[in-house]
């Protein structure tokens, strides 16, 4: 509409035909002077438009400030802190013991929608916002409205798909891991591991000492002998946790999206649904299936790897890093959209912020990454005392897909331990 306005409809250099009517004809020149010519004045300049009349009108209209929607047509954007307020207001008032049965129990009890992603996660972006335009045949995510009922948690969770990969690139930050937490006097684990518990076995904790949650149901089902697992999202197990009181010496946030993914998602939509209404209507009068989806998503309580970290850190009342001392690894996956760099500032911006609210020290200590994937592991050391020079005891093979020679301090505890 702005650049409509800017158009100029009225142009007074035209090339169309002059008015006919002038001031006062010239008098005729016959041979000598007849005395003075009057003066000629200036042609009043053309006021034909450019633009056909119905054309200036819809110009006019659009130009206009349009009157705002429905509630229901705009989605209302939910807060992290309104989803965490939800959680911890379904929990009993028992729910402070810090044991991680005890936060496996409290987990278990809460309905599915505070538990796990909406069914909408399923929907494949691409379709979402491109009229019938698909990803590929290798996409595991829906190219069709969910139909409504307990049919669509299923095809949801199908839809997603197993992530669980389990290459040399994982193998060498379990290492890693396991190779800094080993001697940490808060030895439980809050890991986000696969069905195989490729970083539980590795780091050989006792099942007791370590939570792992995971949205998948087979998965939860083949973790169960070796940890405290619990079918939820990452963040309401810390939400749950954070209520018990619980720390952890070693937290492993293994996400296999962008930590900003439905955060920039949801936010992508919701200007979409502001600006196209081409598809809103279906063939039968209502809404169609792909606006119905962008809508589902959009207004969707959802939360992100940030999040995670953000519940980690920045409750004032209560840390989920232990303050005898920490290591904290996040995997970041990255895209043109979510560079690696704006994914890793805005991590250690909310890290730093948090140990000073704490009074924790905090160390960047390396990064593991592999080549021909866009994804690389950051460690963090919290509260604890950093060796200089440290350099993990790793085979010549897997050296080449660790850097930690560049560790540097990111803040000073100041009355911290």
């Amino acid at each position: 509409a702005q650049d409509e306005d800017d158009e100029i409809f009225f142009e007074e250099d035209s090339d169309l035909e002059p008015p006919k009517k002038r001031a006062r004809p010239t008098q005729k020149v016959t041979g000598g002077d007849d005395g003075p010519r009057p003066p000629r004045l200036p042609p009043r300049p053309s006021c034909r438009p450019l633009l056909p009349p119905l054309r200036i009108a819809q110009i006019r209209a659009a130009s206009e400030p349009r009157p705002s929607r429905r509630p229901s047509d705009i989605p209302v954007k939910r807060s992290r802190e309104a989803f965490e307020g939800k959680i911890v207001n379904s929990l009993g008032k028992d729910a402070t013991m810090p044991d991680l049965w005890a936060v496996q129990s409290h987990i278990k009890e809460l309905p599915d929608t505070l538990r796990l992603f909406p069914p909408c996660v399923s929907y494949c972006y691409q379709w979402m916002l491109r009229t019938g335009r698909r990803c590929g045949l290798k996409c595991k995510y829906l190219h069709a409205k969910l139909p409504r009922g307990s049919a669509a948690k299923s095809i949801a969770t199908e839809s997603l798909g197993q992530f669980s990969i389990d290459d040399g690139f994982k193998k060498v930050s379990n290492f890693i891991l396991r190779d800094l937490t080993k001697d940490l006097a808060e030895q439980r684990c809050f890991i986000l591991d696969g069905e195989s518990g490729a970083t539980i076995n590795t780091l050989k904790r006792s099942a007791d000492f370590v939570l792992a949650p995971n949205v998948d149901a087979a998965a939860t089902k083949a973790l169960q002998a070796k940890c405290v697992t619990a079918s939820s999202t990452s963040f309401t197990a810390l939400v749950v946790a954070s209520c018990a009181k619980v720390q952890f010496g070693c937290v492993y946030l293994d996400y296999m999206w962008p930590s900003d993914y439905f955060e920039s998602t949801q936010l992508e939509l919701t200007k979409y649904l502001a600006k196209n209404d081409e598809n809103r209507n279906g063939r039968n009068g209502g809404p169609s299936d792909r606006f119905s989806a962008c809508k589902e998503y959009a207004d969707a309580s959802l939360t992100d790897g940030i999040h995670d970290v953000e519940l980690l850190v920045l409750d004032a009342g209560h840390c989920l890093l232990s303050s005898t001392g920490a290591v904290l690894a996040v995997t970041i996956v990255h895209s043109k959209k979510s560079t690696e760099a704006k994914q890793r500032a805005r991590l250690e911006k909310v890290l730093v912020k948090g140990a000073e609210l704490h009074k924790a020290s905090l160390h960047f200590l390396g990064y593991t990454k592999p080549s021909g994937r866009p994804v690389a592991t950051y460690f963090y050391a919290w509260n604890t005392k950093v060796t200089k020079g440290f350099s993990p005891n790793l085979s010549k093979k897997h050296q080449k897909l660790a850097f930690f020679k560049k560790s540097r301090k990111l803040h000073t505890a100041k009355g911290g331990a």
